[in-house]
């Protein structure tokens, strides 16, 4: 018995350790000289976020544990964060605190698998990317007008 209580906290702290990394988000500044968009938009940065998490049944309201949409590199558990929005959201935000006024060619992208060695879980994936730009010769004074957030439109 004592065996069986010790695999369990070892598989609950692995489970942990492992889940401390359910979001990220990167960004590369690097273009090599390369334009990111035909429309004369100095580029800022290309920033992509992944944000996932571990469902019991695969069901959209069983989430056990859940990347940060709010704090990558942390994990939320039972609630519903590995979606398309929260993805998007990451890199919109991303690219404020980088300085830029527009996110052009914002892709987002849903995955769920069965983890079939478990039997019940399935692994739920959401990742977006987009290209961080300055449409403005201004330093993005009028970022939250033309960021492409939610309801903008673009």
């Amino acid at each position: 018995m004592p065996a069986f209580r010790t695999a369990k906290i070892i598989s609950a702290a692995a489970a942990l350790a492992v889940a401390a990394g359910c979001s990220s988000v990167i960004s590369t500044s690097d273009f090599s000289g390369t334009a990111l968009s035909s429309c004369g938009a100095r580029p800022v940065a290309h920033v992509h976020s992944d944000i996932w998490g571990i469902y019991f049944l695969g069901f959209e309201s069983c989430p056990v544990i859940t990347g940060s949409a709010s704090h990558p590199g942390s994990f939320h558990l039972f609630r519903n964060y590995a979606t398309t929005n929260a993805a998007a959201e990451m890199v919109l935000e991303e690219s404020r605190d980088l300085g830029a006024d527009a996110v052009l060619d914002l892709k987002t992208d849903w995955d769920s698998s069965w983890q079939t060695y478990t039997l019940i879980f399935w692994l739920k994936e959401a990742q977006a990317s987009g290209n961080a730009v300055l449409l403005s010769e201004e330093d993005g004074d009028q970022a939250t007008e033309t960021s492409g957030g939610p309801g903008s439109g673009q």
